[in-house]
């Protein structure tokens, strides 16, 4: 199992040092035989959407055309912008900056230019292909269920035809972002697995709002992804 691996279960979580290598499913995400992803259910645990917006983020020959032209920390910036976007639109919603939808209709009034996207291939060096990669929501329905996307745009292309298909579709329950700190614990631990060095610092907004950072025994739940990695034998 390519699983986030904790040696000192009462060792605060940003004074771990976490696996380095780059791997498609880098934290352990795991669904049962019988159950659905969150492509198609609501994850009702912030760890394992997270997981699975990692494993999603992971480019390869067999889904990506243009899998030949990533440039060495891509994915990592893909993942990084996917736990950017997803603690932006949090955020928003526990500053209080998004209006939850009532009366059964979605909150859709989300501005793609507030979310960062990754560019492969560079038209303006003279290829001829460049697309452009972006996870940002969508929605947020009446139940507070959360719709994220991961969306491919053609910048450029010899082909005429070309599109960037359709976008991935995964999707969040409210009671697994209720918890600030569990949250805030979620995404800077996966931050840190990501090890992304220019990544850059937390959102300050955190502070704002008063919420602690939480040490991974306070983040542990009964679901999947934060139980096995605290009960993994990984040392520090």
């Amino acid at each position: 199992m390519n699983g986030i691996l904790i040696g000192r279960p009462n060792t605060p979580f940003w004074q771990l040092t976490p696996p380095g290598a780059l791997v498609r499913n880098q934290l352990g995400y795991f669904c049962a035989p019988n159950a659905a992803d969150a492509s198609y259910a609501p994850a009702h645990c912030i760890e394992d959407f997270i997981a699975y917006g990692f494993l999603m983020s992971w480019l390869s020959p067999d889904d990506f055309a243009l899998w030949w032209r990533l440039e060495g920390e891509d994915i990592q910036w893909l993942r990084e912008y996917f736990l950017r976007s997803l603690e932006t639109v949090l955020l928003s919603i526990y500053l209080g900056a998004v209006e939850m939808p009532e009366g059964g209709k979605p909150y859709t009034d989300f501005d793609g230019g507030d979310y960062d996207s990754l560019n492969v291939g560079n038209s303006d060096e003279g290829e001829d292909e460049e697309v452009s990669l972006q996870w940002f929501p969508t929605q947020i329905g009446a139940d507070g269920v959360l719709a994220m996307d991961l969306s491919c745009s053609v910048v450029a292309s010899a082909d005429r035809e070309a599109t960037g298909g359709e976008p991935v579709t995964i999707w969040l329950g409210k009671d697994a972002y209720r918890n600030r700190a569990r949250v805030r614990a979620a995404i800077a631990w996966a931050r840190r697995v990501n090890n992304l060095d220019k990544a850059g610092p937390e959102p300050k907004e955190w502070r704002k709002l008063r919420v602690p950072i939480a040490s991974i025994p306070a983040s542990v739940g009964s679901c999947g992804a934060f139980t096995r990695w605290a009960q993994s034998a990984w040392p520090n």
